[in-house]
């Protein structure tokens, strides 16, 4: 009864976006039920925003391109709003993407300076850098997957990569060809059984099951509005699939490769979004 009593009180998941144009918001729902909005005012006011993630524990993480920053901060107020530059070691040049794994560590791509880097704290503690192996070419996600490892979204070679480490231990590229071939890459996100990435210029999403492309298949939008420029993705502990659209300025969930229950909203029960290009459901 104890057990069944704590999962009836266990909070529901929340829905953050991260908007280029507005900042972050998070709302309980589809439909913009609790909206919220916040800009970084509790420090340095968010500019650009590209990515954002936030952690099991709650902790909220946001990429900035110009000025090049990553953010730490506890709730949708800023609450103990932290911003690191990257100057424990190369300083970065535009932060792209943001991730932190379960023991804390933080993940950013710099696509300024075509790196990945990953330090322990937001003053950069054990700062350390990849160039990729060939060089990244406008890297722009990054995302450390259940088995450890890092995946990153490398833009204009059109490709991701895998590697065991940050040092590039392992690293190995895929670029769709098992199916529809990359146009480029930006979204990405990885669960125990499949690789989700995002195709900007395709207009669509690949799911696939191993980094030799396995189990192709891709999805438009077309059960609903077609994506036209899709950029974020999440997949939640249901298997539902999310992804923002800068184009269409619309965030998507959908039940599986197929559209499935398809639902669509813009942020109007607030500030509309302007280019949502991330979003989280925690």
């Amino acid at each position: 009864m104890g057990s069944l009593a704590l999962l009836l009180f266990l909070p529901e998941p929340k829905i953050y976006v991260g908007d280029r144009g507005n900042g972050l918001y998070q709302m309980d729902d589809m439909e913009g039920k609790n909206q919220v909005l916040y800009d970084g005012s509790a420090g340095t006011s968010f500019s650009d925003l590209r990515d954002a993630y936030v952690d099991g524990a709650g902790s909220i993480f946001v990429a900035t391109r110009i000025p090049a920053l990553i953010y730490k901060f506890q709730d949708m107020s800023g609450t103990g709003q932290q911003e690191y530059a990257g100057t424990a070691g190369t300083a970065f040049g535009q932060a792209y993407g943001v991730f932190a794994d379960p023991a804390g560590r933080i993940y950013m791509v710099d696509q300024g300076n075509d790196l990945a880097v990953s330090f322990d704290d937001m003053v950069g503690t054990n700062q350390q850098e990849y160039a990729g192996t060939p060089a990244f070419n406008n890297p722009n996600r990054i995302f450390v997957g259940p088995d450890g490892r890092i995946y990153i979204s490398d833009g204009l070679f059109g490709q991701i990569r895998r590697m065991d480490d940050l040092s590039g231990t392992g690293e190995i590229t895929y670029n769709g060809s098992a199916g529809t071939t990359f146009t480029g890459t930006f979204g990405i996100f990885v669960t125990t059984s499949h690789i989700y990435v995002v195709d900007p210029s395709g207009a669509l999403i690949h799911r696939f099951d191993d980094m030799a492309g396995a189990n192709t298949i891709t999805y438009d939008g077309s059960a609903g509005t077609p994506f036209a420029f899709p950029r974020g993705i999440w997949v939640d502990s249901a298997d539902r699939i999310y992804v923002t659209d800068e184009t269409n300025d619309l965030i998507y969930r959908f039940d599986d490769m197929s559209g499935t229950n398809q639902i669509e909203y813009d942020g109007s029960a607030g500030t509309p979004f302007s280019n949502p290009t991330a979003i989280v459901v925690r």
